[in-house]
């Protein structure tokens, strides 16, 4: 299996980013040569130019800038650390923008998460699955901000300023596209939202930046912390809860809405999407459904290792030479009561190795209000 790329940064937003850059310089620069590569053969055009026009075609740009400015100087930061063009590192974090912009959605949405807060406990987890050319490049990104009294330690791929991930605050943050949902080309892309819900302390002030930003892509949110658990379908005309049941204390889903309708993207779905996502709701539903999940890492492990269905299984195996067929390129728990501790394998939780991660603490100063 793949091994798990870290890098620790920490200061001003600049600083951080050429630490990220400079750190990871050669896996950056394999994986900017990978994309381009799958960019082409999956596109059919000249790299470059679908980069160009994918931003001269958005306002991703501005959106960040309103949003969450401090991570447009992180990205400049990453650039000039990797020693390469602002477009192509602001570019590869629109990963879910770039997939509905080339009308490439299918065989790549296979995530799948789940969490659960009640009784002191609580956990959450996920299955990243990403296109096989990205295997290879799995890290964890670790960002402290003394200033604030926060750090984040956050499953992404190398150059990307993150996927999901938990802080020292306690708040896991799980994501699962929901390509069905209408898109927006001046939204905030996927990967800056989730760095923007883990500069947030809990569900709570978490909740209340989805509410205030607009999306950029069809996704679902799964926000857990001490105080409980909440899930979030959201899209370029809104944001809806989603829970399986009145005052459930678990929540789980995969790829395609429960309880928001399908937008005015509906239509670049693959055929097939939707059923294999049915098919791996359907198997987390005969573990979790029952509602007697214990909550345990072990437990946590099981579902996210699932393979009931052979042509849909939740951890799905990179197949070697089919970069263009999805694959689990990451698995992730977030252990946040009664200990705090990020668990991440490079791959299908059947088949790679966890590896843990606590924060130090006490080593970052209390929060100034």
């Amino acid at each position: 299996m793949s091994e798990l790329h870290r890098i620790a940064i920490s200061g001003p937003p600049r600083e951080r980013g050429r630490q990220y850059g400079e750190g990871l310089r050669n896996v950056i620069r394999e994986r900017d040569a990978a994309w381009k590569a799958h960019i082409g053969v999956s596109t059919g055009h000249e790299p470059d130019h679908f980069i160009a026009h994918h931003l001269e075609s958005t306002h991703y740009v501005a959106a960040v800038m309103r949003w969450v400015p401090d991570l447009l100087d992180e990205v400049r930061g990453i650039a000039e650390g990797a020693n390469l063009p602002f477009s192509d590192i602001f570019a590869f974090q629109l990963m879910d923008e770039e997939w509905w912009f080339s009308q490439r959605l299918g065989g790549h949405h296979h995530c799948s998460g789940l969490g659960f807060s009640a009784g002191g406990r609580a956990v959450a987890g996920q299955t990243m699955d990403l296109p096989g050319w990205m295997d290879g490049f799995q890290t964890l990104l670790t960002v402290e901000d003394p200033a604030a009294g926060l750090a984040a330690h956050m499953l992404t791929a190398a150059g990307m300023v993150g996927l999901c991930g938990m802080n020292s605050a306690g708040l896991g943050v799980n994501v699962n596209t929901l390509a069905q949902l209408a898109t927006s080309t001046s939204g905030l892309p996927v990967a800056f939202v989730a760095r923007g819900l883990l500069a947030r302390r809990d569900v709570a002030s978490a909740t209340r930046f989805l509410g205030e930003i607009t999306h950029a892509s069809g996704q679902n949110y799964i926000l857990t912390d001490i105080s409980g658990v909440a899930d979030f379908e959201v899209s370029a005309d809104g944001v809806v809860p989603w829970r399986p049941w009145p005052g459930s204390d678990l929540v789980w889903h995969t790829n395609h809405p429960l309880g928001a309708k399908g937008g005015s993207d509906a239509g670049l779905a693959a055929t097939g999407g939707d059923a294999n996502s049915v098919a791996r709701l359907a198997a987390l539903d005969r573990r979790l459904a029952h509602g007697t999940f214990d909550a345990s890492l072990a437990a946590m492990t099981e579902a996210l290792a699932a393979r009931d269905d052979p042509y849909a299984p939740i951890a799905r195996e990179h197949v070697p030479g089919r970069h263009d067929l999805g694959f689990t390129f990451a698995t992730v728990i977030w252990e946040i009561a009664p200990r705090l501790s990020a668990h991440v394998a490079p791959g299908p939780a059947h088949a790679a190795a966890f590896e843990s991660f606590t924060f130090d603490i006490e080593a970052l100063p209390t929060r100034v209000a």
